[in-house]
């Protein structure tokens, strides 16, 4: 795997981590408790995130980005359900907002973002003969495993908690 994916692969997991960590924040400064919705959103980009770091620890397959894309197909359904649930002409945005969206749309936003850099990612992926496996994991995505597993374990504690 060349130098630019395994980057991008990282910068998507820290990204999707960076939402993760604000929803949550959002959660226990607003005492907003997340829905079910909000729940399947927070699976889902952690789905995606499971792809990205297995795309850099074991290399660039395709099975680890199907599991990323059909996180994200799960994420974009709840997400849009979640929309669909909220849309009433002349009706404020629900819960707590983010430059006059709510929470939901930001998700749906950041799942559709996802997908587009992933498609720029296999588009430039190029098949080798011989798979490789990466020798040793980088600092920055070293950081973004720590980071997303770490969220991921507060997300099952709070979700155990409710």
């Amino acid at each position: 795997m060349n130098e630019f994916s395994r980057e991008i692969n990282a910068l998507i997991v820290c990204i999707l981590s960076g939402v993760l960590l604000s929803a949550m924040f959002v959660e226990f400064y607003y005492r907003q408790a997340p829905c079910p919705l909000c729940l399947i959103q927070r699976l889902g980009m952690i789905g995606i995130a499971s792809g990205e770091l297995l795309n850099l620890r074991f290399g660039i397959r395709m099975r680890h980005y199907a599991l990323s894309y059909l996180s994200m197909v799960i994420g974009i359904g709840a997400s849009i359900q979640h929309i669909i649930l909220h849309i009433c002409p002349g009706g404020k945005p629900v819960g707590f907002t983010v430059f006059g969206f709510s929470l939901y749309v930001w998700s749906f936003i950041v799942f559709v973002c996802a997908f587009l850099g992933m498609t720029l990612l296999l588009f430039c992926y190029k098949p080798k003969k011989k798979l490789e496996i990466p020798k040793k994991i980088g600092v920055f995505p070293l950081f973004a495993f720590i980071l997303i597993a770490l969220i991921t374990f507060v997300n099952i504690f709070t979700t155990l908690a409710l």
